[in-house]
């Protein structure tokens, strides 16, 4: 019997920087993609850049935890590399 675990796609997770990069993040499985998150009174917003386009997406949302932006952010990445 195989192992279940050899057939599971892993999910993309979003490594975000640390100290003068905190708000920068990078996502393995897309390595052209870049993440600037911003932290604003009324909850975290996001926008995304690719090596072509600056701001190929900026959400007008606001995410009260970091779980949210991140799951929003995902989404977002996976619809457009589904095109």
């Amino acid at each position: 019997m195989r192992r279940m675990t050899a057939y599971m796609k892993t999910q993309p997770s979003i490594e975000w920087g640390r100290g003068s990069g905190y708000n920068f993040g990078r996502i393995k499985e897309y390595p052209n993609v870049r993440i600037e998150r911003s932290n604003y009174p009324d909850g975290w917003g996001y926008l995304i850049s690719d090596e072509h386009k600056t701001y190929l997406k900026v959400d007008n949302r606001r995410f009260k935890t970091m779980e949210e932006l991140n799951a929003a952010v995902l989404e977002h990445v996976a619809n457009i590399r589904s095109m």
